[in-house]
């Protein structure tokens, strides 16, 4: 087994779960804004997203694998995350509205994190706050996380149309109208809220952005972090008028399905070359450990759930350009007739 797999992994092959939990009791836990109060840090370093090997998701709060009951959801739960985005079955609603992303243009100071399982983004702010659009209540955004992928086909938590990006980034946020911090949040009603976009290549990257991708140079290792000064958020964003969104869950233990997921029409841009730096990132603190690379849960069913949308999508005929830019750029565009 390579050098770096989760503990976890280690200790199940080499003689079941007395040998796990002495060795998940040696290992400093991973500090992460996203736990609960419940949260049992002993298990921080037996959970990760690479399929097929002991900790990966399709044995998160499985029973037939953990001592400890927890993370049930993650296994049972039907309203999990991240999903298949089928645009042929999106509801487009009138009723969303645009977002209201207060403080935005604030020049703030950012905490990066290399966690072991993602990159991990603590905001220097409390006044950067979103509302409006498919939100009832005022969320306070706390944190972010960057998946990305080792090869461009795939890197992002949600796929549109069976297709991935090279990567994603999440914004979080809590519900601060009814909770007093995000602990108290993350396993509540209306608890969480996730303002995603995806990665794309291009050409030019926003100033902001190219800080923070420039900046993991300084946490390729577990546990290193590195401060960015001066960001603002705003710069970070694509346009944020246009959206999907759905009701769903953390897409990461707990699994809490307390999340309005709302993803945005237009990717974020970034050069290849930057992405490249995320790829060189590890998942320990042993230089020869595995990358963090696609660090990305996979696609869940739906379950009767609704995705709706406030892009309005025509029919794809001869002399008609599909409306919604997104799926129009990356997906759609070349299967339109030319006149």
């Amino acid at each position: 087994m390579p050098l770096g797999y989760p503990a976890g992994a280690v200790g199940v092959f080499n003689g079941g779960w007395a040998t796990l939990l002495l060795l998940m009791a040696t290992l400093p836990a991973a500090l992460s804004v996203w736990k609960d109060k419940n949260w049992n840090d002993q298990l921080d370093d037996w959970w990760h997203y690479r399929t097929g090997i002991i900790g990966g998701p399709e044995q998160w709060g499985r029973k037939a694998y953990m001592t400890y009951n927890l993370w049930q959801i993650c296994h049972r739960g039907r309203h999990q995350s991240p999903i298949n985005i089928s645009t042929a079955n999106l509801v487009y609603d009138s009723n969303l509205g645009p977002l209201t992303l207060t403080g935005a243009d604030e020049a703030i100071s950012l905490s990066v994190r290399n966690t072991g399982h993602d990159i991990e983004i603590r905001l220097g702010s409390e006044r950067l706050v979103l509302s409006q659009g498919p939100l009832s209540y005022s969320y306070t955004i706390f944190g972010a996380l960057i998946k990305f992928g080792s090869r461009s086909d795939r890197g992002s938590d949600h796929w549109i149309d069976s297709r991935a990006f090279p990567g994603e980034l999440q914004f979080y946020g809590y519900n601060s109208d009814l909770y007093e911090n995000y602990t108290m949040a993350l396993n509540s009603a209306h608890g969480i809220v996730a303002l995603s976009a995806f990665m794309q290549f291009g050409d030019v990257t926003t100033v902001d952005m190219t800080a923070i991708l420039t900046a993991t140079k300084r946490t390729v290792l577990k546990d290193q972090r590195t401060e960015i000064h001066g960001i603002k958020v705003r710069s970070l964003l694509p346009e944020t008028s246009e959206y999907i969104t759905y009701e769903g869950s953390l897409p990461f233990p707990g699994c809490h399905e307390s999340v309005t997921w709302i993803i945005l029409n237009l990717p974020v841009t970034v050069r290849t070359e930057e992405l490249s730096i995320l790829r060189s990132l590890r998942i320990s603190s042993v230089q020869t450990s595995a990358y963090m690379a696609d660090n990305f849960r996979p696609t869940q069913l739906l379950h009767q759930r609704t995705v709706r949308t406030n892009i309005r999508l025509r029919n794809r005929l001869k002399d008609e350009v599909d409306t919604c830019r997104f799926v129009t750029q990356h997906y759609f565009l070349a299967q339109v007739p030319k006149s």
